[in-house]
């Protein structure tokens, strides 16, 4: 090809990148002598994402933890704790707290979770 079909071909090339992904074009850095030239070990790692990738980032972490159960809902209905329709003294307020309390602490320690209706 000549030189002028090149660089048609190159800028076409920029331009669909802009385009496409919004990346600009960055300057070429000067070429290093071979003599200071990195190793090809510390080239940067495949998983490392480039501007413009779609690719989705590597999961970390330990994959083989158990997950905790799922919990299940207690439904503690706070009307049915008092046989009485109003509360009219300290003692009623302390009996039904104290029922309330003691159906609450059951089903938080056969391990669910407790919902007052």
């Amino acid at each position: 090809m000549t030189k002028t079909r090149l660089l048609i071909v190159s800028l076409s090339l920029a331009l669909a990148a802009v385009l496409t992904y919004g990346v600009t074009a960055q300057p070429a850095a000067p070429a290093k002598p071979a003599a200071t030239a990195k190793p090809a070990a510390a080239a940067k790692p495949a998983h490392v994402a480039e501007l413009g990738s779609t690719t989705t980032p590597l999961q970390t972490g330990a994959p083989n933890v158990p997950q905790p159960p799922a919990k299940t809902t207690k439904v503690i209905r706070a009307a049915e704790l008092s046989s009485k329709t109003y509360l009219e003294t300290e003692a009623d307020v302390d009996a039904y707290v104290a029922k309330l309390k003691t159906a609450l602490l059951a089903a938080v320690h056969a391990g669910q979770i407790a919902r007052i209706q």
